[in-house]
């Protein structure tokens, strides 16, 4: 039942180092980034759906969170062996101010020691806003996803070694975008769109409740606000501002922006 999940063989045997190691009683964090609709929450669930078989561990949508104050005050309990999917698929707009609460909580979590031997699983859609002390913790794992933007096909994941993250991240902040197209993933594969271990109606209704709370205005399917920073964004580059300087501004990331103006054109 597994391989329906997770086919690939390297991926399988770096999970199940997650294992040993949370048996061990070390924290794992791993980190899900990629654009919107690339499946980042599809392929964090089914990360998280094999580490529960092999843990022996539950796991729900009770275990996805979509706020950060919800995920720190559940694990801060200290369930053993527990998995935390922080999922950012709800908050897209909220964008950096999300991920920096999400992180700070995490890094808390690390600090109180080995005594939970939680995994933390972050849904982001870019590299570049994480916090220098979940990229340099030992224990951190990058699997990118990514999105064929002629086809539109997604279902694609890079992993990448630990000092090559950090490295990335170096070279991100340095601004040597240079480098970052010679970097190599240590391996790749594909994912399904598969999701059917958890109650997917559930799911989006969770979804929703946190758009709720966050104060969206959601109309049907269309987040009516989403629609207006679309607008917004793309009067701002028909206007000959850049993307990446609307994207800081705004307080969202830069890919997420050009969907954005995608969506409005």
């Amino acid at each position: 039942m597994v391989k329906d999940y997770i086919k690939d063989d390297y991926l399988r045997s770096n999970l199940m180092r997650v294992v040993d190691k949370t048996y061990k009683d070390y924290p794992t964090v791993i980190i899900i980034w990629g654009p919107t609709r690339s499946g980042k929450s599809t392929l964090a669930a089914q990360c998280a759906h094999f580490l529960s078989l092999n843990l022996k561990v539950p796991y729900s949508v009770d275990n996805i969170y979509f706020d950060s104050e919800s995920l720190f005050n559940h694990a801060k309990q200290g369930r053993k062996r527990w998995i935390y999917h922080a999922d950012e698929a709800a908050n897209d707009l909220m964008g950096e101010e999300w991920s920096k609460k999400v992180q700070k909580n995490i890094i808390k979590l690390l600090l109180m020691g080995a005594k939970f031997n939680q995994i933390y699983i972050l849904c982001i859609p870019e590299f570049e806003l994480l916090r220098k002390a979940i990229v340099r913790y030992r224990h951190t794992r990058f699997l990118e996803t990514t999105i064929n933007e002629d086809t539109q096909e997604r279902g694609k994941w890079n992993l990448y070694t630990h000092e090559t993250g950090k490295y990335m991240y170096n070279m991100i902040k340095k601004e040597r975008f240079d480098k970052i197209k010679e970097i190599n993933a240590a391996c790749w594969g594909h994912f399904s769109g598969k999701m059917d271990f958890i109650d997917i109606d559930k799911y989006e209704k969770k979804k929703d409740q946190a758009l709720e709370q966050l104060g969206e205005q959601v109309d049907g399917n269309k987040n009516v606000w989403r629609e207006r920073l679309s607008k917004l964004l793309k009067y701002g580059k028909d206007s000959g501002l850049k993307v990446v300087d609307m994207a800081k501004y705004s307080g969202i990331y830069r890919t997420q922006a050009s969907e954005l103006i995608k969506d409005a054109s």
